[in-house]
């Protein structure tokens, strides 16, 4: 449920839902898509909390690599990008991280790596993969995030055909969001 929510942008009703539990503590679902709606909503240390305070100790593999990306999320939505890259390399490191989320954390990771001079055109490749991969699971919300981080790495190569291209097939798959998200006004500006 929680990849399903984060992927297709669904986090508002999930919200709701969350909101009448009361006091009770969250489960680890509810408090990953609480935080990544406190992230969308510009609160990324109150997302920080979130995560710092629900038990992790039974949550399944999926849930525990889901936490790990959204907190990865609030620490570049706080520049703090040491502390990024090691959420990350722990991720692509645990061998039970789901092959789903281990696609997005090592691409993440390369392209934090581009920017320390590395090459580009394998970093557009494995982007074009992932968000193909999330858009025949139904995930538009990822899939558009691929599209737009190929896109940016299309543009810094100087591929302006591809990254038009690449940028209007984001739109497409924003388009397809119960919610607008923030990524949708950057596509907009970039195109």
């Amino acid at each position: 449920a929680a990849i399903q929510a984060l992927g297709t942008a669904s986090w508002g009703q999930a919200i709701d839902l969350i909101g009448r539990a009361g006091d009770h503590p969250p489960v680890v679902a509810a408090a990953i898509i609480q935080a990544r709606s406190l992230i969308a909503d510009g609160q990324p240390d109150t997302a920080l909390v979130v995560l710092n305070a629900v038990d992790m100790s039974s949550a399944r593999d999926l849930e525990r690599a889901l936490a790990g990306m959204t907190q990865a999320a609030a620490l570049y939505a706080q520049s703090r990008s040491d502390e990024l890259r090691v959420v990350l390399d722990a991720i692509v490191s645990d061998e039970s991280t789901p092959m789903s989320v281990m696609g997005i954390a090592d691409a993440w990771l390369a392209l934090l790596k581009s920017s320390d001079d590395g090459p580009l055109l394998p970093v557009a490749r494995t982007l074009r993969a992932l968000a193909v991969r999330h858009r025949s699971a139904g995930l538009p919300y990822f899939a558009g995030i691929s599209l737009n981080n190929a896109m940016c790495v299309e543009l810094a190569r100087g591929s302006y055909s591809d990254a038009v291209g690449l940028g209007r097939d984001a739109l497409d798959q924003f388009s397809h969001l119960p919610v607008r998200t923030s990524e949708l006004a950057s596509m907009h500006s970039t195109l």
